[in-house]
């Protein structure tokens, strides 16, 4: 498996891995929230994935709740599915470099 590495800000160490835990549990609370067609929970979850994604540096969790948000315009389980699958996939390939702020 090809590995997503990314160069983090060495300030979140410490932080990064609960951040990545509540993104696992984001992903079956978004499955389980396509079931049941909550696309209200849905909306919320990717509204804080797009802030929290690019606050940390993980700017492809941010775009692909991006993604996710135009599925839920258009109520598109599919879509939601095919792009939550995405993010599963990247975290499941993930590798941090932490890094000093100025090697950025």
């Amino acid at each position: 498996m090809k590995k997503n590495v990314i160069r983090l800000n060495k300030d979140y160490q410490d932080l990064i891995p609960t951040y990545l835990e509540s993104r696992v549990k984001d992903i079956i609370t978004i499955r389980k929230a396509v079931q049941n067609r909550d696309f209200n929970l849905i909306d919320n979850i990717t509204h804080n994935l797009i802030g929290s994604g690019k606050t940390f540096g993980f700017d492809f969790i941010s775009d692909t709740a991006l993604k996710i948000r135009s599925n839920i315009k258009t109520k598109n389980s599919d879509g939601i599915i095919k792009n939550v699958e995405k993010i599963e996939h990247y975290l499941s390939g993930l590798e941090i470099k932490y890094v000093d702020e100025d090697e950025l």
